[in-house]
């Protein structure tokens, strides 16, 4: 059976624990897969990302896991490193009330307070 304090990003591993049997129920309707993302983090964030996620490696290599439903062709992405991301609101309204008080938003300066992808960003007519 599979551990209650298991984490999604080490479901692959999980799923080798189980008998054969519950393997076989589960993969009736589950698929799991797996991938690598990465990320550039500009030198601007790299302070921020040690101290936030302990290394700017565990940012810029980032494991995601897919777990897809055959039955109903649903599926869900994880991304196990976003849980460690600094925001914990309860409502709404702590969202507001949080927006109205943010100093140094990253969005302010996209190409500093935000990682880019390997292929770099992608620009458009609208940037500022």
């Amino acid at each position: 059976m599979l551990k209650t304090d298991a984490r999604i990003g080490s479901l692959e591993l999980l799923l080798d624990e189980l008998t054969s049997d519950e393997r076989e129920k589960f993969n009736r309707i589950y698929k799991v897969y797996s991938s690598q993302g990465w990320l550039q983090i500009p030198e601007s964030m790299k302070q921020w990302a040690e101290k936030q996620f302990g290394s700017v490696d565990a940012v810029t290599s980032q494991r995601i896991v897919r777990v897809l439903n055959t039955v109903t062709y649903e599926d869900a992405m994880f991304n196990p490193i976003r849980s460690l991301r600094p925001m914990q609101l309860k409502s709404n309204a702590d969202l507001y009330k949080m927006l109205s008080e943010t100093q140094n938003d990253p969005l302010e300066s996209p190409l500093d307070g935000t990682p880019a992808d390997i292929f770099g960003r992608i620009k458009g007519d609208h940037r500022s």
